[in-house]
């Protein structure tokens, strides 16, 4: 078998990596942490199924940072000259495929489990010899650097000697010549007790000989009973043979009683059933007679009983008239007690409108702003821009103002505070006169434009109220605009009211007229 490449893909510090290998050996050089050790455990990870916690600790720690999944590809040549490749993934549900190579493209084989994709790369690499793909990795690779390094730092010789003999697989020779000791005083000890058995079996063997004649003479006395048993068994079987028969013949003479007496129960239930039927017999002569006799007195009933029928009818068909007039007489009255009701509240709610409406018109009116409210909001960002263009100029002045006290202070004697020089900008006057005029000039100019400012800020203030008035002003003619809305949806459902109030003066029209 020949690996042909590997692929990395977010592998701790492999974000995304392919390695290409040629035929022979091959070296990975690096400084620490370039991941050379990274390469042997992906194959061992991907190609071998060695499970990842292996390596580290905690499975996120194969992964690169802010990764939350991995995956590893190893693309090897069988020795019968197939290609696969074979690649798995790091992270949550990982998956193990196995893919051969077929006309320049690879095709996933289909596997339903994991331990089935094992199996079959177990199979392709020629090492079904009873190890697991993984133990076989770690025995040729020998101990993974993690776990090679941790040994050195345990201070404890014995502890340090007992790790790395683990490592090295050299532990087992050593703890079974530790343990020969033990086992040689088991194996002592084992050897009295088997010996001790063997005594008390040689002292039972003596007696063997003894203990067989009675074996036998036991054996004799139990074959005697056996024949004993045989015999009583065959007596007793042609005893059930009896005790059957005699039940068959018990069975058929109870079923011959229970048919005797259906027999003569049914012949005495006809013997009741002709006397009552010669009574009848009697009783329907009886009744010939009389209906012969009562022949003309029949048809005269009948008669009466028709007229009698046709009344009832005639009667039954008045009172249903009777109360159809008082229903419709209640309907109607009903009626016209709705639409009287229907009319007065129509009324009342169009005159409610009407007034709302002449409301609303004369509060529109008292909300319209006037010509000077107009122009005092609409001078409110030209007067805004000029008091915050003052604020800058008087800002300006103030720091003027603090540098002439500064030039005042530091150039009172005419000498520069940089050059050590006389100044020669003020080389004809007097530096305290000078700087006094021109900090009184700016002063006067501070205080023309201090009167200019609060003008103008309470220009602005006034601006500003009366800017808000109109904002008022214009919500509440929004809220005039959405009751006049309100009150015109009203009229329409009133005038609904109205078409209804028709249909129902129609309905009363028909009913007064059913019931006259």
């Amino acid at each position: 078998m020949q690996i042909l490449s590997i692929h990395l893909k977010n592998i701790k510090s492999h974000r995304d990596t392919e390695i290409s290998f040629s035929a022979g050996i091959n070296v990975l050089s690096g400084p620490n942490g370039a991941g050379k050790s990274t390469i042997f455990e992906a194959i061992g990870y991907a190609l071998f199924g060695v499970d990842a916690r292996d390596f580290v600790s905690n499975i996120d720690r194969f992964l690169s940072i802010g990764s939350k999944k991995g995956e590893i590809s190893v693309v090897f040549r069988a020795d019968d000259g197939e290609t696969y490749r074979v690649s798995r993934t790091v992270g949550a549900a990982a998956k193990w495929l196995l893919a051969k190579e077929i006309g320049g493209s690879f095709e996933v084989e289909d596997h339903a489990r994991l331990e089935e994709t094992e199996a079959r790369v177990t199979e392709i690499l020629g090492l079904a010899n009873g190890r697991p793909l993984a133990e076989q990795f770690k025995l040729v690779i020998g101990p993974f650097q993690n776990d090679f390094l941790g040994p050195f730092v345990i201070k404890q010789p014995t502890k340090r000697q007992e790790a790395f003999d683990e490592i090295l697989g050299i532990d087992a020779w050593r703890k079974t010549y530790k343990g020969t000791a033990g086992l040689l005083s088991a194996v002592q000890e084992h050897v009295k007790v088997l010996t001790a058995e063997v005594n008390v079996l040689k002292e039972q063997l003596a007696i063997l000989p003894q203990k067989d004649e009675e074996l036998n003479s036991i054996t004799i006395g139990l074959e005697q009973k056996r024949n004993e048993l045989i015999e009583k068994d065959a007596e007793l079987k042609k005893v059930e043979l009896i005790l059957v028969d005699l039940d068959m013949r018990e069975k058929c003479i109870t079923g011959f009683a229970g048919e005797i007496q259906i027999i003569e129960d049914r012949i005495k239930s006809g013997n009741e059933r002709i006397a009552d039927k010669i009574k009848e017999v009697e009783a329907a002569q009886k009744a010939k007679v009389i209906v012969d006799q009562s022949r003309s007195g029949k048809e005269s009933y009948e008669k009466a009983e028709v007229r009698l029928t046709e009344l009832r009818v005639r009667e039954q068909q008045r009172k249903a008239v009777e109360k159809e007039i008082v229903t419709l007489d209640k309907q109607a009255q009903s009626l016209t007690q709705s639409v009287e009701h229907e009319q007065t509240e129509i009324s009342k709610v169009d005159t409610m409108l009407s007034e709302e409406e002449a409301g609303h018109v004369e509060t529109r009116k008292t909300l319209q702003p006037n010509e000077a409210m107009l122009k005092v909001a609409a001078l409110l960002p030209e007067l805004r821009i000029t008091l915050e263009r003052l604020k800058g100029e008087h800002s300006l002045l103030a720091g003027r103002r603090v540098g002439f006290e500064d030039g005042q202070e530091k150039l009172a004697e005419g000498m520069c505070p940089f050059f050590q020089d006389h100044c020669l900008n003020i080389a004809d006057h007097n530096p305290q006169e000078l700087f006094a005029r021109k900090i009184e000039d700016l002063d006067h100019s501070q205080a023309a434009l201090d009167k200019q400012i609060i003008e103008l800020t309470r220009q602005v203030a006034a601006s500003e109220k009366t800017e808000k008035e109109l904002a008022g002003i214009k919500i509440r003619l929004q809220e005039l605009d959405k009751q006049v809305v309100a009150i015109a949806e009203k009229r329409n459902k009133n005038h609904e009211r109205a078409t209804k109030l028709d249909k129902l003066r129609e309905q009363q029209v028909i009913a007064i007229a059913k019931v006259a």
